[in-house]
C-alpha cells in the first residue's frame, strides 16, 4: 500500500488525538476513569499489573481480548497460580462448566470486556444475545475494565447502535457460523430475525455510580468489530 504524505499523515494524527481526547474528557465528566495508549501492547501490560494477587478474572466474549493477546496472558496466569481466570475457552471444559463461566463473572474481583461502541460524549453502547457480558458490566465484579480500539468510536447513541446492528453483530454472527438475517445480506433485519438472534439486549452506560469502578483503555488501534 502507498505511504500517506506525511501532511495527511499528520492531519489523521491530529484528528485522531482530538477525538480521543475529547472521548477522555466526556468519561471524566461521566464518573468514569479512561486512560490512553498508543498500542495494544502497553494497554494490555498495564491492565495485568492492575489484576490483584489470587484475584478471580473473568471476561466478556470480546475479539479484542484475544487480539492483544489478554487471554493467553490470562491463561498463564492462572496456570502459574496468580490469578484464578474463569476461562470460557478451556480444552476440556464443558458445555454445562461454559454456561457457569457466565455466572461466575458476576461475582469475580475484575471483569475484562470489550465494548461495541463509544460516543464521544463518553457513553458505552453494548448489545448482548444472552446479556451476561451486559450484566457484569453493570454490577457484581469490583473492577470493570473495557479495551477499546478507536475504530469502536461514535458521534452519539443512535449511531452506536446502528454500529453495533450493521457492522459488530453481523461480523460476530458469521464467526459463530450463525444463520441469521445480517448473515445472508450484511445488514441488520431485526423484524425477522427470531431463533438463535445475538441481539436480545440493549445497554447504554451514561454515568458511573463509582468512579474507581470501570475503566476505559481507549487504544490508538483498530480493534474488534
Amino acid at each position: 500500500m502507498e505511504e500517506l504524505h506525511p501532511e495527511f499523515k499528520d492531519g489523521e494524527e491530529k484528528y485522531t488525538e482530538l477525538v480521543m481526547n475529547q472521548v477522555l474528557k466526556s468519561l471524566k465528566k461521566n464518573g468514569i476513569r479512561g486512560k490512553f495508549f498508543k498500542t495494544s501492547g502497553e494497554a494490555r501490560d498495564w491492565l495485568i499489573a492492575k489484576l490483584p494477587e489470587n484475584g478471580v478474572v473473568g471476561v466478556g466474549g470480546s475479539r479484542t481480548l484475544f487480539q492483544v493477546g489478554l487471554i493467553d496472558s490470562l491463561i498463564q496466569l492462572d496456570k502459574s497460580g496468580k490469578i484464578k481466570f474463569l476461562n470460557r475457552w478451556g480444552d476440556k471444559i464443558t458445555p454445562k462448566e461454559e454456561f457457569q463461566t457466565r455466572y461466575d463473572n458476576l461475582s469475580a474481583d475484575v471483569f475484562i470486556t470489550g465494548t461495541n461502541a463509544i460516543t464521544l460524549d463518553g457513553k458505552l453502547v453494548n448489545i448482548d444475545g444472552m446479556g451476561n457480558r451486559l450484566s457484569a458490566m453493570m454490577f457484581g465484579p469490583k473492577k470493570v475494565y473495557f479495551l477499546v480500539g478507536k475504530n469502536k468510536i461514535v458521534k452519539n447513541v443512535e449511531e452506536g447502535i446502528d454500529r453495533v446492528r450493521n457492522i459488530a453483530a453481523p461480523k460476530n454472527a458469521a464467526r459463530y457460523n450463525l444463520k441469521l438475517p445480517c448473515t445472508e445480506t450484511g445488514v441488520c433485519d431485526e423484524q425477522n430475525c427470531h431463533g438463535g438472534r445475538i441481539c436480545n439486549f440493549t445497554l447504554i452506560i451514561e454515568r458511573g455510580f463509582n468512579p474507581a469502578r470501570m475503566t476505559v483503555l481507549l487504544i490508538d488501534e483498530d480493534l474488534g468489530y
